[in-house]
């Protein structure tokens, strides 16, 4: 599960929806991500049913054990791929300054 905060519910995202990941869901991994402050990112993992911290790899990198994934912080500008490979003449910024998105290993 991957939660994108915002300002109107940002602390109920980290609290009490974080407890029902955790309570009633069994959510396995919990991370959340505010796209307007990239240094408010974290991930967490369930073990014996409590969520414990997952701490970033010296890549700064929230590695999901499940998925075999990793999230990270991006910054800077991508092209758009069509899906017969023929690259877009233009070429995108991104919206934010930072992004973030799961990359395999």
């Amino acid at each position: 599960m991957i939660e994108l905060l915002s300002d109107s519910t940002a602390q109920s995202d980290k609290n009490e929806k974080k407890l029902i990941y955790q309570n009633q869901l069994r959510v396995p991994e919990y991370f959340w991500f505010d796209p307007f402050n990239p240094d408010d990112w974290a991930g967490f993992f369930l073990q014996h049913g409590v969520y414990q911290p997952i701490s970033p790899t010296a890549q700064e990198r929230l590695v999901s054990q499940s998925l075999g994934l990793a999230l990270l912080r991006w910054q800077g500008n991508y092209k758009v791929i069509r899906s017969n490979n023929e690259q877009t003449k233009q070429s995108l910024s991104c919206n934010r300054q930072h992004a973030t998105y799961f990359r395999k290993g």
